[in-house]
């Protein structure tokens, strides 16, 4: 009850900061008081129960009358706001206007994808080689079991965006049937370099792309003996899989078909 006083008192004391034009104090101190004693009166209820979560509920309680006033003091000064927006009609336009402008820009700035365009696509088994010293080699005549399959592919990826956009966490998904088969990490041709007289190439770590922007990249992979020996004589689809900067799985399909061996 003294709260409720003393509210009443506050608003009576700032009734000269108010127009009449558009609202009355009243009809403020009234929808206060009535919502006051509403919330005091459940309160009450709440704190007699010895409810075991008073706090919680409490919040709960102040959040739900909170928004009831809100919707009360438009009921209420419904007539007051239409005058007041009639009154100033024209700056409310100008600012709706500006805000309506500035939300669409940002949704048109950041509306778009990487378009990926395969220019080349090159794959080969590779053998045991017969002889004891030598390591794999690509002619089938001089070698016995499949080793693995290697193949490096060639994209153009054009950035549709005006933000920049990322690919990272890049994976080669192989499918046979349909079924997944394996996943395998994917080299960065761009990194090979000799070291120690040994041909050596980084895994990809994170491709960035300017908006508007076009760019060529150079990627490898190579499936191992298990799963090389699988592709042949079926139906075999190869998926580009990475992650964009928010963390969503992409996928660019990069070859789909019968993988043969060589001749």
């Amino acid at each position: 009850a003294v709260a409720v006083h003393e509210c009443q008192k506050s608003l009576r004391g700032l009734q000269h900061t108010f127009d009449s034009k558009y609202c009355t104090i009243d009809k403020i101190i009234n929808v206060v008081f009535l919502l006051s004693i509403l919330f005091l009166i459940e309160l009450n209820k709440i704190i007699k129960n010895q409810c075991p979560s008073k706090h919680f509920i409490v919040f709960i309680t102040l959040s739900k009358y909170i928004y009831l006033c809100d919707i009360i003091l438009l009921v209420v000064f419904v007539d007051e706001v239409i005058n007041f927006i009639k009154d100033f009609e024209g700056i409310f336009g100008a600012i709706l206007g500006s805000a309506t402008t500035l939300i669409i820009t940002d949704i048109l700035r950041k509306k778009g994808k990487l378009k990926f365009y395969l220019m080349n696509y090159n794959g080969e088994y590779w053998y045991e080689s017969k002889e004891k010293y030598y390591g794999p080699t690509k002619d089938k005549n001089n070698g016995q079991d499949i080793e693995s399959y290697r193949f490096k592919f060639t994209l153009d990826i054009y950035n549709t965006s005006e933000l920049p956009k990322i690919m990272r966490d890049l994976k080669i998904k192989v499918y046979k049937n349909k079924n997944l088969l394996t996943s395998i990490p994917v080299n960065d041709e761009g990194t090979r370099r000799v070291v120690s007289r040994c041909i050596t190439v980084d895994q990809t770590t994170v491709f960035n792309f300017n908006g508007k922007e076009t760019a060529n990249i150079i990627l490898s992979a190579e499936i191992p003996k298990e799963f090389a020996n699988q592709l042949n004589n079926n139906n075999i689809v190869l998926k580009l899989n990475y992650k964009n900067e928010k963390g969503n799985n992409k996928y660019f399909k990069i070859y789909k078909g019968n993988i043969e061996e060589n001749k």
